[in-house]
């Protein structure tokens, strides 16, 4: 079932055991839009953005009044370097579902790839601000430090305080995974290249049943691309099968 695979082949990265699967969920069911969505979402990891924005699409056109399927349209179109069509796609979803979780996010990378600081802010701040990760003095402050110095100050904070409370936890490794993530992305988004790939090496660390999905994306994510040419990134890359 589509369940099945979404909740077992992607996580321990089974990846040629969930294509079948979900190539098998379309045809006994053309008209899922789940499954279609899924496919799209594995045939992006593997790096065919275009189909996977033909799988994605199709998803949309049998739920179009979804904001997961818009906003991971969008998604796709920023993998493929097409801005303003990733812009609408998300700025659907958000029409369609003001909470939406992904659609900020998506839409900071998007304005981030192109040089609006303004604009990536104002939605990094929107998901902040939603889900009260920052008290309104501390929002206050930042958006000083943004203004004064831009975004990547912000972010060259965020990575020292991720580390520092990584450094003090004794969560779940689940928990500690994603955070080890969190941090590889933020030194991506500062391209510090060393720091990226130390922090990318953590996350892979533990059982791949721990790892974050969103990992998976490094090799189609256009934020990563400047660590292509190195080995320890191919090094990764390989250890997730990609």
């Amino acid at each position: 079932s589509v369940t099945g695979v979404q909740t077992c082949a992607l996580p321990i990265w089974d990846w040629t055991g969930a294509e079948k699967s979900l190539e098998q969920a379309v045809q006994l069911d053309p008209r899922s839009a789940k499954a279609h969505h899924w496919l799209g979402v594995l045939k992006s990891i593997k790096g065919e953005t275009r189909l996977a924005i033909g799988e994605m699409r199709r998803a949309v056109e049998l739920e179009p009044t979804s904001p997961v399927y818009h906003a991971d349209l969008g998604q796709l179109y920023y993998f493929q370097g097409e801005r303003d069509a990733a812009i609408t796609e998300c700025k659907r979803a958000l029409e369609l579902d003001p909470e939406h979780v992904l659609g900020p996010l998506y839409l900071r990378d998007i304005y981030f790839a192109s040089g609006d600081d303004e604009a990536a802010w104002s939605y990094e701040r929107t998901h902040l601000e939603k889900f009260r990760l920052y008290s309104p003095e501390t929002l206050a402050r930042l958006d000083g430090v943004v203004e004064a110095d831009g975004l990547k100050a912000y972010y060259r904070e965020t990575a020292e305080r991720l580390e520092s409370d990584l450094a003090r936890s004794d969560g779940p490794v689940e928990q500690r995974m994603t955070t080890a993530w969190t941090i590889a992305e933020t030194y991506a988004r500062l391209r510090d290249h060393n720091l990226t790939l130390e922090w990318l090496e953590k996350a892979l660390a533990a059982d791949r049943r721990t790892r974050p999905l969103k990992i998976a994306y490094i090799g189609v994510d256009p934020q990563f691309t400047f660590l292509k040419r190195d080995p320890r990134f191919s090094a990764v890359l390989g250890q997730m099968g990609l």
